[in-house]
């Protein structure tokens, strides 16, 4: 991810990098609806496995918590995934990259984001 946040930081984003899901409100206050009146970030780039939690299912959880941020801005980077989890990722609207992936794609991703913030 290092390689992501030095992109992210290029195009004049702040970078928060985390490893745990419970730094997500979702994941420490589950239920819980998000209070704020606006998103807390702008794009969000997940693993597959994301500590204890599989990445889809995480996005899900956030979904249901009423998540501000739209999934269209929100990435899962995986090496494979099988039928049933890209159904999933499909049902989500949640888009994928598989390594390896190219910066270019990256950055056009990022731009895609960028246009609908």
């Amino acid at each position: 991810m290092n390689l992501i946040a030095k992109v992210g930081r290029k195009r004049g984003y702040d970078v928060i990098v985390q490893e745990f899901p419970e730094d997500c409100v979702v994941a420490s206050h589950p239920g819980c609806l998000c209070a704020r009146e606006a998103r807390c970030v702008d794009i969000v780039i997940l693993g597959r496995h994301f500590g204890a939690y599989r990445a889809l299912e995480f996005l899900e959880e956030q979904i249901k918590a009423g998540c501000r941020l739209a999934i269209k801005n929100k990435l899962v980077i995986c090496s494979t995934y099988d039928e049933k989890e890209e159904a999933k990722a499909k049902e989500l609207g949640v888009k994928i990259f598989y390594l390896p992936f190219s910066l270019k794609d990256l950055d056009d991703w990022l731009a895609e984001c960028e246009g609908r913030s």
